[in-house]
């Protein structure tokens, strides 16, 4: 069963890293317009194919054994990427944040 979910998280990490497969370019179209492949939810998706589920089923693996290197700071979203295991800093603001600040 590992191995099964090791090559699914495979997938999804081909989907992470811009693959340019006709599959890829079809999945981002239809489940990630607003979101990448490690914050995507099947909740999201109630009517998906079972391809994709098998995909978001693997995301579990990929999470636990990612990292990620801020660099330059370019894809950095401050409040909404996932800095601490309780969620996004966004969810514990003491202030309302406007979309000019996320």
């Amino acid at each position: 069963m590992m191995f099964f979910q090791a090559l699914l998280a495979k997938s999804g990490w081909r989907l992470l890293q811009q693959e340019q497969g006709l599959w890829a370019e079809d999945f981002k179209a239809k489940y990630l317009k607003q979101n990448d492949i490690l914050t995507a939810k099947a909740s999201l998706f109630p009517c998906c194919s079972s391809a994709w589920r098998g995909v978001l089923y693997g995301t579990s693996t990929l999470s636990k054994g990612i990292k990620w290197r801020v660099g330059f700071g370019e894809n950095v979203r401050f409040w909404t990427d996932n800095w601490l295991s309780c969620g996004p800093l966004q969810q514990h603001a003491l202030i309302e944040l406007t979309k000019d600040m996320l």
